[in-house]
């Protein structure tokens, strides 16, 4: 009897597991909007208009790197004139799974 008691235990466990898992998931909102994303078309213009990366050296490192690693090239133009708060987004986005260490 044992064996089924322990196999009732786990199946309970995983189940509050699958749940807790399913809320925590619904419950994250750490992105831009896609709508903001989508609603505009990037020009040769905006391309070549000064941007706040131009005069902020870490900002125009971090809007790279994230333009780099989502590969996307909607971010970097977004990231450097900050859009949508995409700098911040960008900054937690390369952080994601580094503990211990502070904003950049």
């Amino acid at each position: 009897m044992e064996g089924g008691n322990w196999h009732q235990k786990a199946c309970v466990y995983g189940l509050i597991a699958a749940l807790m898992i399913m809320i925590t998931t619904t419950c994250i909102d750490a992105y831009p909007t896609y709508e903001a994303w989508d609603m505009k078309e990037i020009t040769e213009e905006d391309m070549n208009k000064p941007t706040h990366c131009q005069s902020d050296i870490e900002a125009e490192t971090v809007c790279q790197r994230c333009a780099k690693s989502t590969k996307s090239i909607k971010v970097y133009p977004m990231c450097c004139d900050r859009n949508d708060n995409v700098l911040e987004w960008c900054e937690i986005y390369l952080k994601h799974g580094i503990q211990g260490s502070e904003p950049m």
